[in-house]
């Protein structure tokens, strides 16, 4: 009885959804990532260092957060995600806050880049689609893509703003700005509207969600989960190698500071319409080759940035690397609750969001070094296009989903296909 109270009193699920989109509006992707392609050339200017210089403490936080995030991940799975948000959300603007007072030293910026790649993730979307995952399951892609869609809004909206930053205040003003915007943003919506609960009801009926799901052990038995993990380690680095570089890459080519942030927030928009696309046809098309479409988007858009010497085929390419950057997060989060179900959603989608992140990481390193050593950016585009090739592949090799949503809302069927225990 007690329970069923305490469920009644949850918000709806779609309620749910929406408070997620809002907090991962100002989470990890654009606070982070985004920003740091505009706060590359003034940071390097200011201490006179290299690319790589820039890029390598980010990556160590990278590699840092990527090997924490599974256990915060099961942390996740057994007090729930709420318990995490709130000191995580607050931890995570502190630290971000802390680079707007480096002098230089690239042993602080290397200590605040570990804080901020570890503790970022509490700010990231494993927690929010955990919650969403437990209390949807026949809409679940478009409900993981319109939550996902918050970080391309977010984008778009904050990337003029630190543009704006930058050139009244200086980079310094950047950090610290976004971490007052996130804390005023995510704080009360998490405390008001985001909850989760082991039992749970689909969102599409009255029918309780199954909560059943492979360990990691069964898991990491499957070919898939090894596919996964390539595929979005693959992915991460070419697409956000050549992103991550965008505004330098435009500033090769003699576009202003202005016209990058254009293009920048053309990318997040292009990411949000990505996501949402691959939340429906996800929802719709039962076959994870889906996914190869939203690859090979982003091939066309590395391959047309390559060659870029305008502002209209620099936004063009910029769309297309958007379409592709939307959807990786969204597959990955489908795929882990399709082929390994929701028992263990918290641990599994953390270490493929773990891949995803490393890839992140490496990617603007090796661009970067790339640059350092050739002037250019055109061996590393080359590159991009080739591993998302591989990557479309990859996607063909993955086997039949094991957790398919059965007929008339009546929660999901269990594939066989499981391995023994």
């Amino acid at each position: 009885m007690n329970s069923e109270k305490a469920e009644k009193a949850l918000p709806p699920s779609w309620v749910i959804v929406v408070a997620s989109m809002i907090c991962l509006s100002v989470g990890s992707t654009p606070v982070t990532v985004f920003s740091a392609g505009l706060l590359l050339e003034p940071m390097t200017t200011e201490f006179g260092w290299t690319h790589a210089q820039f890029w390598g403490p980010r990556l160590l936080g990278t590699i840092v957060g990527a090997i924490a995030a599974p256990l915060l991940g099961a942390w996740a799975d057994r007090v729930g995600v709420r318990k995490l948000l709130l000191p995580g959300i607050t931890l995570y603007a502190a630290a971000n806050a802390g680079l707007s007072f480096i002098d230089g030293s690239l042993a602080i910026y290397f200590g605040l880049s570990l804080m901020v790649g570890v503790v970022c993730y509490f700010q990231s979307p494993p927690l929010y689609l955990k919650a969403i995952s437990m209390r949807t399951d026949r809409h679940r892609g478009v409900a993981t893509s319109i939550a996902l869609a918050g970080t391309g809004i977010g984008a778009a909206v904050l990337m003029p703003i630190v543009a704006l930053l930058i050139s009244t205040y200086g980079w310094r003003s950047v950090p610290a700005g976004l971490s007052i915007i996130m804390v005023a943003v995510a704080l009360p919506t998490v405390f008001f509207f985001v909850r989760d609960t082991p039992k749970l009801r689909s969102a599409t009926s009255q029918d309780p969600v199954v909560h059943d799901g492979l360990t990691p052990a069964q898991a990491f038995r499957t070919k898939n989960f090894w596919l996964m993990v390539g595929m979005f380690l693959i992915g991460g680095a070419a697409i956000n190698g050549i992103f991550s570089n965008m505004a330098s890459l435009l500033h090769e080519r003699d576009m202003s500071a202005a016209v990058a942030a254009s293009v920048l927030s053309g990318v997040a928009l292009a990411q949000m319409a990505g996501r949402l696309g691959a939340g429906a046809l996800l929802d719709r098309i039962r076959t994870p080759k889906v996914g190869i479409l939203w690859f090979a988007f982003a091939m066309a858009g590395v391959a047309l940035i390559g060659q870029a010497n305008t502002v209209e085929t620099a936004v063009a390419g910029a769309i297309l690397l958007g379409l592709g950057l939307g959807a990786e997060l969204e597959l990955a989060a489908y795929y882990t609750s399709r082929y390994f179900g929701l028992a263990n959603f918290g641990r599994l989608y953390s270490m493929l969001f773990s891949a995803f992140v490393v890839g992140t990481g490496l990617g603007p390193v090796i661009v970067g070094h790339l640059f350092d050593v050739t002037g250019g950016f055109g061996i590393a585009t080359m590159a991009a296009v080739g591993l998302l090739g591989l990557n479309c592949l990859l996607v063909l090799l993955l086997g039949p989903y094991v957790f398919v949503p059965g007929e008339k809302g009546k929660g999901p069927v269990n594939n066989p296909q499981i391995p023994a225990r």
